[in-house]
């Protein structure tokens, strides 16, 4: 999306934006939280409003002390990942029974947080910011995934993809990928492993078919980690799935 088309959301010029960040070049944090927090702006915008390139743009928020200027492009809802042909895998959950959102959501809620009140799970599926809800749909930019086109912006269905494609990503794996991946998920070493966690998805889907009981179980301690390590890192905003085995598998 471009600069111009994403700031008319905000009611938002380019010249605007311009002036904005010519008038406050001396305070680049001042620049870096407009663009994080306020606007959602990400570094190939801003290089598209300042005419500087993006490396540029880059070295200039390191040099003010701002550890990862990268994480102003973490704006998607689902995953600021290229899933590639892995993008399939996200989808609805559309499962009855133990697998159904009702029935998962039932189980992670008291693994988030304080067991008798559910303040963090909720707001995981709302909208990072007010400009995502103003016409009442996400389209595909601001989800990250192609192939849904838009969708309403409601937290059910935000919902019922994290858990459809958490079910995805577990029956791709049979049992011995499991066995492999399991210790990354719990030392959280997915950046070593990379390779292997891209391998086991990106291989034909499982032979091996877990019960539903099985399935089920591995969905709802994954969701928790997933949520507990979002909640936990007070980012304004990151895809719901940047922190599952796809996201991770594909950074």
């Amino acid at each position: 999306m471009s600069a111009e088309s994403h700031l008319a959301k905000f009611g938002v010029t380019i010249q605007q934006a311009k002036d904005f960040i010519d008038l406050n070049i001396k305070q680049p944090e001042l620049i870096f939280d407009a663009a994080n927090i306020d606007y959602f702006v990400t570094i190939p915008m801003l290089s598209e409003i300042t005419k500087y390139s993006e490396s540029e743009i880059s070295e200039y928020f390191i040099s003010a002390g701002i550890a990862n200027p990268n994480r102003l492009n973490n704006t998607k809802k689902l995953v600021n990942s290229d899933l590639g042909s892995l993008e399939k895998l996200v989808d609805f959950d559309t499962k009855i029974g133990i697998l159904s959102i009702a029935s998962l959501r039932e189980k992670v809620q008291p693994l988030i947080g304080d067991p008798d009140f559910y303040p963090s799970y909720d707001p995981f599926f709302g909208p990072g910011a007010a400009f995502e809800i103003w016409d009442g749909k996400y389209d595909s930019d601001e989800l990250g995934v192609k192939h849904l086109g838009e969708i309403a912006a409601t937290t059910e269905n935000l919902e019922s993809l994290f858990y459809g494609t958490l079910i995805n990503v577990f029956s791709r794996l049979d049992k011995n990928e499991f066995d492999q991946i399991e210790p990354i998920i719990d030392n959280g070493s997915f950046y070593e492993n990379q390779a292997l966690l891209l391998n086991a998805l990106d291989s034909s889907p499982s032979s091996i078919v877990w019960t539903d009981a099985e399935l089920a179980d591995l969905v709802i301690h994954d969701a928790a980690r997933i949520i507990n390590d979002y909640q936990s890192s007070n980012l304004p905003v990151g895809g719901i799935l940047d922190n599952s085995i796809l996201g991770l598998a594909m950074l």
